[in-house]
């Protein structure tokens, strides 16, 4: 083992390129890099991928990094860089997988759900602090220092080493508070120690030393990128669209009409001028989308418009040319791709489409070669089938309760995960100015959706309860990466915007003109960005 410092280290590979010297950076640091990408973005190969390239970028800039006092809140600092680029969130286990594990654990561990809430927003926390207390926390959880060592480190005493990181520590628990992630000083300061730092794979500092000297050498990469082999790490733009929301397979059935509708009317006082106007499914290939959604299914496209990075494109029912749109959305985040692989394995439709005569439409589309995965089905007052869109989502087509009509397809759900239900109801109806239209319960899950208004047999939104956990861990990462999950259409952006000011709605962004539209965005309180577009 190398007993040199972490300067000598650097000096003698920028120098000399010392091999012996870069395998020791890698050896003593790969850990801390590899569990901050763990953390970010949800999945091994892509947690790989960030850890080599930055130790390809600390190889090719340590002649500027020689004289850096504390080399590892650089590497922290630049695997979240990294890893924002990439991806905001993955999951990678299906849900039966997570389910499994959940139902699995030792009573003797009853923190992980804890950390489980609190790991996808620990680094970006830690970011927010003071760099003294973040490398004081480093020194101490990350690379697992004793007091004395810290001190030896930061150059202050041992005494002044422990008050610093019990300040640390607190300091990021109120960081976190204020992200909705309660938990006690001493309670985060055990689960730091304990589930900070996961081992890295085996090969991987070997391989990450070879990549990265072996580019320094070359000088054919430029520093601060992913490495370009991955084919799951390919950037895409992401174009102005909301991500698809995923939702609950118990409760794609319509329930029965005499527990469906609320008697809500409309506050005059609160009454919105939101409208619930897109709902959204992942596709890879637009062109190919719009095949299906129109050729087959029959919907016809209402914007085909080009935008930053790409096209924006919607399409809605012949017979509602000005309802719901649904956003055939280019998949712009992994994470998008990972949830729409989850639920295509696991058999749950992405999103549910309503139709007047629900025989009448799958002879149709049976003639048009589209695939069933589940035949027609009665169940209690509905009647339900699924079929493939051809662009890996499954789609649920529903016939509500009462008689067969003539009505096609037809757009009507947006969804949305909220951590708390009654305070998302609050939200939603007490402030935007929405009204209730369904509270059911069934086997445990609670269906709970709102209207506008001006349009009660109109499109509803799901308020989605956020116990699925790999929805819990997605709403995490899109609201840090400042995301909006779905967006609500205004004829007056400025007029909502000063009415929902006065009510104290936060904005995170004021009503700013784009090429097409005015927008704005705020917080719901519930763990969600909203857009709020002018049309």
């Amino acid at each position: 083992m190398d007993d040199r410092n972490e300067q000598d280290l650097l000096r003698d590979w920028a120098e000399r390129r010392s091999q012996a010297a870069f395998q020791e950076l890698v050896r003593r640091h790969v850990n801390l890099v590899y569990s901050a990408a763990q953390r970010m973005v949800q999945a091994e190969d892509l947690a790989e991928d960030v850890t080599q390239s930055v130790f390809v970028a600390l190889a090719e800039q340590s002649g500027a990094l020689v004289k850096h006092p504390f080399l590892s809140g650089w590497l922290h600092r630049t695997a979240q860089n990294l890893a924002s680029k990439l991806v905001r969130s993955e999951v990678r286990r299906r849900e039966r997988e997570m389910e499994a594990a959940a139902m699995s654990r030792s009573p003797a561990d009853p923190d992980a759900e804890l950390w489980e809430s609190l790991a996808p927003h620990l680094d970006a926390a830690l970011e927010q602090l003071s760099e003294p207390d973040r490398d004081a926390l480093l020194c101490r959880y990350f690379e697992r220092q004793s007091a004395r060592e810290v001190g030896q480190r930061l150059g202050i005493s041992e005494e002044a080493a422990q008050k610093r990181v019990q300040r640390a520590v607190e300091r990021l628990r109120e960081i976190l508070g204020d992200r909705r992630v309660q938990v006690g000083a001493a309670a985060l300061a055990a689960l730091l120690a304990l589930r900070a730092i996961q081992t890295a794979p085996e090969t991987l500092p070997e391989s990450v030393a070879s990549a990265a000297t072996g580019s320094a050498s070359s000088g054919v990469r430029a520093a601060g990128t992913v490495r370009p082999a991955s084919r799951r790490t390919k950037q895409y733009a992401i174009v102005l669209a909301i991500l698809v929301l995923l939702g609950i397979a118990v409760f794609l059935l319509w329930p029965p009409p005499a527990a469906r509708v609320v008697n809500n009317p409309p506050n005059p006082a609160r009454s919105s001028r939101m409208r619930i106007q897109l709902s959204s499914v992942p596709v890879d290939d637009q062109d190919k989308a719009l095949r299906f959604y129109t050729g087959v299914l029959g919907l016809v496209v209402k914007q085909d418009l080009k935008v930053t990075g790409g096209r924006w494109i919607t399409v809605v029912s012949p017979e509602e040319p000005d309802g719901m749109e649904l956003v055939l959305e280019p998949i712009g985040l992994p994470a998008v791709r990972t949830y729409q692989k989850e639920f295509l394995a696991a058999g749950i439709p992405l999103t549910t489409l309503p139709v007047g005569d629900i025989r009448r439409e799958h002879e149709r589309l049976k003639r048009l070669g589209a695939v069933f995965k589940v035949e027609p089905t009665v169940a209690g007052p509905t009647t339900f089938a699924v079929i493939e869109d051809t662009c890996n989502n499954l789609l649920q087509l529903v016939q509500p309760p009462g008689a067969a009509t003539a009505a096609g397809v037809r757009i009507r759900l947006a969804r949305i995960v909220v951590k708390d239900q009654d305070h998302a109801l609050a939200f939603y109806a007490g402030v935007l100015g929405f009204v209730k239209k369904q509270d059911v319960s069934a086997n445990g899950v609670r269906r709970l959706t709102v209207v506008s208004p001006e349009a009660p047999d109109g499109p509803e939104l799901l308020l989605e309860s956020s116990d699925f956990p790999p929805a819990r861990v997605y709403q995490a990462a899109v609201r840090d990466a400042g995301i909006p999950l779905t967006a609500f259409a205004s004829a007056d952006v400025e007029r909502e915007h000063a009415r929902l000011k006065e009510l104290g709605v936060a904005f995170t962004m004021p009503p700013t003109p784009s090429e097409q539209t005015v927008v704005a965005i705020f917080d719901d309180t519930c763990g969600n960005f909203i857009m709020l577009y002018q049309q």
